[in-house]
């Protein structure tokens, strides 16, 4: 492969990365939870949304809860879904799945 292509596949596999990482936030921020805000509430509410709600009744427990998904590593998340048998999840479900979970901890921790 020659310089001059090397150079364009990486740009490519950048933009691959860029869009894959640009789906997976619109996959996360649309998500919905199974929890409704109130009774009166015509959708359920987004997982952040959920999350919120729960903290606000019982701050300890999402405080315990962040704490240990602070700590939760990549490699964490990949031996926990290495666990899941190849029968039950094809690896481009276990790769989507391992870079959902980095987005959505993102999403409740920052950074």
């Amino acid at each position: 492969m020659s310089r001059q292509s090397s150079i364009q596949h990486g740009e490519v596999r950048r933009d691959e990365v860029r869009q894959t990482q640009i789906v997976l936030q619109h996959f996360a921020e649309k998500a919905a939870s199974s929890f409704y805000g109130a009774e009166d509430f015509k959708r359920p509410l987004g997982t952040i949304a959920a999350f919120k709600k729960f903290a606000s009744a019982s701050p300890k427990s999402a405080e315990i809860w962040l704490d240990r998904l602070q700590r939760l590593t990549r490699e964490d998340v990949a031996l926990l879904i290495g666990r899941v048998p190849e029968s039950r999840m094809s690896s481009v479900t276990r790769e989507f799945t391992k870079q959902l979970i980095v987005v959505n901890q993102t999403r409740l921790i920052g950074g």
